[in-house]
């Protein structure tokens, strides 16, 4: 009793604070830093930007790789496990996501060597990783402020002491971008669940990383539910997405890469090539509009023996259209496991049965 009137005061002032914070965004759209555990969003861009430099774990047996898509569809410890549940006589299989890294194929095919060369490569196909992509200027890196933001909020405020003051998103927030909001409601007929949704969206992604290097997207969506409810507030993204496909040529370099990484594991390894599960209408846009291209990598993987799954059609929800949503990604994990079961050659392994 006698802490508690201690504490009393102290608590006040926090709560006092924490309402302080939230009038001072509600007036000038100041930006809030989001609430990351254990330094989440530091964590991540660290992990990333590791991978970016061709700073691969070294000594794992399995690894993903590819565009953002594998990145946060697949969790590495699953299929780990699945696999080891399948083979439990041979020694379980270290697995990690690396995710999307700039120039896929060219990063991997220079920087999968020695220690770093897993048995088993599950690489992504997607055409966009076959074509000539803008190059971002240095100066216009979206990350730049992002990292310095986090960084510094971070180093100086405790999760608990963040989260208890409500820093929990990214997030401008004030009397304009309600009125906007209030507009969008009445004119698109939207419910208030959606409402908070794509509020909560404002604030970024709402990533998180995963062991085995999964990184989570929209981790605030509960839901299928909740995401078809934010998916009626996001737009149209199929004539930007079919823009892009039509204007963008395939990159001789990343086709180069992309033979010497599959020639890289015809001498030593397994190479599987996996088409990630999307929206069927941008499936259709990149069928049609890249019909050279996709067969064109058919043909030279199936002359190469390489397999190929193709995870379309699905059943899986994705709100964005483009990446499966967090809480999906776990079946869509087991799935792929069950798939790759079959076609994987077991490496030899320390306890694996003579």
């Amino acid at each position: 009793m006698y802490l508690a009137k201690l504490l009393l005061p102290f608590a006040c002032v926090l709560l006092l604070y924490s309402q302080a914070m939230r009038g001072l965004a509600w007036v000038s759209g100041a930006v809030l830093i989001p609430y990351n555990v254990e330094l989440e969003g530091a964590h991540i861009l660290a992990e990333r930007q590791k991978l970016e430099q061709g700073k691969f774990p070294l000594e794992f047996d399995l690894f993903l790789a590819g565009s953002s898509r594998t990145m946060s569809n697949y969790s590495p410890t699953i299929l780990a496990d699945r696999f080891h549940i399948a083979h439990p006589n041979i020694a379980p299989l270290k697995a990690y996501n690396l995710g999307n890294v700039a120039d896929a194929f060219t990063l991997l095919e220079s920087n999968l060597r020695g220690d770093a060369k897993p048995d088993i490569l599950i690489l992504e196909f997607s055409p966009h990783l076959f074509l000539l992509q803008n190059k971002v200027p240095l100066e216009n890196d979206t990350y730049k402020e992002y990292r310095s933001a986090i960084t510094h909020f971070e180093l100086n405020l405790s999760g608990y002491t963040r989260n208890f003051l409500g820093l929990e998103n990214t997030f401008v927030f004030n009397h304009k971008v309600v009125k906007t909001l209030a507009g969008m409601v009445r004119d698109r007929n939207l419910d208030l669940k959606g409402l908070f949704y794509y509020i909560r969206s404002l604030a970024g992604f709402g990533q998180k990383i995963r062991p085995g290097g999964q990184v989570f997207y929209r981790v605030y969506l509960p839901d299928r539910k909740a995401g078809e409810s934010l998916s009626r507030f996001q737009e149209d993204p199929r004539d930007d997405y079919r823009k892009n496909y039509a204007n963008l040529p395939v990159n001789p370099e990343a086709w180069v890469a992309f033979e010497r990484l599959v020639a890289q594991f015809e001498q030593d390894g397994q190479l599987i090539v996996v088409r990630p599960p999307i929206h069927p209408e941008l499936y259709q846009i990149e069928n049609e509009l890249k019909t050279d291209l996709i067969q064109k990598v058919q043909h030279y993987l199936e002359a190469h023996d390489v397999a190929f799954l193709d995870l379309n059609p699905h059943n899986y929800f994705s709100t964005d259209k483009s990446h499966i949503d967090w809480y999906d990604t776990p079946r869509l994990s087991l799935d792929l496991a069950e798939e790759l079961l079959p076609l994987i050659r077991w490496p030899k392994r320390d306890n694996a049965p003579l």
